[in-house]
């Protein structure tokens, strides 16, 4: 009897150890007012979860929520103001200025998203000179094959890296696309460079 006892206090204080496998928290919900994830930020203030059209309100009901699509492009304010990505540079930016953030969101539950970004050169040369880089890695003309995880999303940088001829203002068409089948967004926007003439 008392082999018992001990046998099962010691499968119990083994449970208790730590050992065990660390549970991921639960991801955040967006609508129930709770941090569910245990970062600190609750519903739409938790960007790594919630975001784009999972935050927007319509009607005069405060608490009508649409439902977020499955993968989403949300350009955040820092970068463009609606369609609106407009910036100013100088001599003084060079090599390179950060220019923004944007976030890619991958909701599905079990299919990884890919997503790709570029935009078109500037000048005679053609010169890359809006770049990109995934989750503070380094800076690239284009981003192709980035995988998101299901569940998991992407922080992307904009920045102007400085080109020989480019000392005016520009405009440059982009394209950001994230696919993770059958669910898709397409996202054309252009990047405004304004500066002062005479600027080297």
């Amino acid at each position: 009897m008392r082999l018992i006892g001990w046998l099962a206090t010691a499968a119990w204080l083994a449970g208790c150890s730590g050992d065990g496998p660390v549970q991921r928290p639960d991801p955040e919900i967006c609508d129930d007012g709770i941090d569910n994830d245990g970062d600190g930020l609750v519903d739409c203030d938790d960007g790594d979860d919630c975001g784009g059209l999972a935050c927007v309100t319509h009607g005069d009901d405060d608490d009508t929520v649409t439902e977020p699509p499955e993968v989403e492009i949300v350009l955040d304010e820092d970068l463009c103001t609606g369609a609106d990505c407009t910036f100013d540079y100088a001599g003084s930016d060079c090599p390179q200025k950060e220019l923004g953030t944007f976030h890619v969101f991958n909701r599905t539950d079990d299919t990884d998203a890919e997503f790709q970004i570029y935009c078109n050169g500037v000048g005679p040369d053609g010169a890359r000179v809006i770049q990109w880089k995934a989750d503070g890695g380094q800076l690239r003309p284009t981003l192709a094959n980035v995988i998101i995880a299901p569940g998991d999303s992407l922080e992307v940088t904009a920045a102007f890296v400085c080109a020989a001829g480019i000392n005016q203002s520009f405009d440059t068409f982009c394209n950001a696309y994230v696919n993770a089948e059958p669910y898709d967004q397409d996202l054309d926007f252009e990047m405004h460079g304004n500066t002062a003439s005479g600027t080297p």
